[in-house]
């Protein structure tokens, strides 16, 4: 928790620097129901980021607030990227860490990277993750196991998206399918459709609806059928300096 703590202050250290930069802050609460729940869930998040010309780093924590959680805290993230533009064209790189815990017994850690186009409408972003699955210390130590891990090295991950109005305007709509959010990274067969509004009653205030359908395979999603969950939150945006 001490490691997660310092990550989530990073870009707070930033912001108090003599640079000139943009500090954000992101807040959200998730509510869903799933295949493998007991009853619909919920969750939490902060997202507190930090960006300097073309460059970002954010980093966040994700926690169980429904009495269906098997863990209070459930997954930190922490990212950077970098903007680029070539002949006009925009293009953005994109790296980051997830360590999660999808139960009390089990823990999963992701390295991941990203190259993404972005247009005033379309975004496409395209990458892999290298995948860690081990037992908890305390699950090691109380049944006396070896510290086994399995890896897998190599997952693509992918997301494109479709925006109606084009970047800053005071509310848009967008779609999307992917196979990532930021604490957690799907089977690259295991696509989510995202639908996402966002409306600007202030000039640093965002507020935002969020619809996650999860798929647990590919091509019918019907069918397939994992779970459902709305995300509402907030995007507070600090005075440059």
């Amino acid at each position: 928790m001490k490691k997660t703590l310092l990550f989530l202050l990073i870009p707070i250290f930033f912001w108090i620097k003599p640079v000139s930069g943009q500090f954000k802050f992101a807040a959200y609460t998730e509510n869903g129901i799933s295949n493998v729940s007991d009853g619909f869930y919920g969750n939490a998040a902060i997202l507190p980021s930090y960006t300097y010309k073309k460059y970002k780093a954010e980093a966040g924590i994700l926690c169980g607030i429904s009495s269906v959680s098997e863990r209070f805290f459930k997954s930190f993230y922490a990212g950077a990227s970098a903007q680029i533009f070539i002949k006009k064209i925009h293009f953005c790189v994109e790296g980051g860490y997830i360590s999660s815990y999808p139960s009390k017994e089990l823990r999963e850690s992701n390295y991941m990277g990203l190259l993404g186009y972005i247009s005033k409408h379309f975004t496409l972003k395209l990458g892999y993750n290298y995948r860690t699955y081990k037992f908890s210390k305390k699950t090691i130590r109380d049944l006396g196991i070896p510290d086994n891990r399995v890896h897998e090295p190599f997952n693509i991950m992918y997301r494109i998206s479709y925006n109606v109005k084009p970047p800053g305007n005071k509310w848009n709509l967008e779609t999307a399918i992917s196979n990532y959010d930021y604490f957690y990274i799907q089977q690259t067969t295991n696509p989510m459709l995202d639908i996402n509004f966002t409306y600007k009653p202030l000039d640093n205030l965002t507020l935002f609806a969020e619809t996650l359908y999860k798929s647990a395979g590919m091509l019918n999603l019907s069918v397939n059928y994992f779970a459902l969950s709305v995300k509402t939150g907030i995007i507070w945006e600090l005075k440059k300096h």
